[in-house]
């Protein structure tokens, strides 16, 4: 919040969570939600800020990241690696 848009290919990851906002952003944001599985439940692209809401039953892990068109790939169902600094697992 109150940040300069994040960088191109980076995602903010919260575990434990099924619920984002976008309270005093200046930016879009695209979200996915996932099972404990790491499965993408839901969907949500180009958010506007002051949005705020939550994942469908069973979400854990919410994800957002700055817009972008490789965003459209996503499909409810794919399962998602984390990496943290470009080669460690998360």
């Amino acid at each position: 919040m109150l940040h300069p848009r994040p960088h191109p290919g980076h995602a903010l990851v919260f575990k434990g969570t099924s619920s984002l906002h976008t309270w005093f952003m200046r930016f879009r944001l695209d979200m996915v939600f996932l099972d404990e599985a790491q499965r993408v439940v839901a969907l949500r692209a180009g958010v506007p800020g002051f949005w705020g809401g939550c994942g469908p039953r069973g979400t854990r892990w919410a994800v957002e990241m700055p817009s972008d068109p490789a965003f459209a790939r996503l499909r409810v169902g794919d399962r998602l690696r984390f990496v943290r600094g470009g080669d460690t697992p998360v």
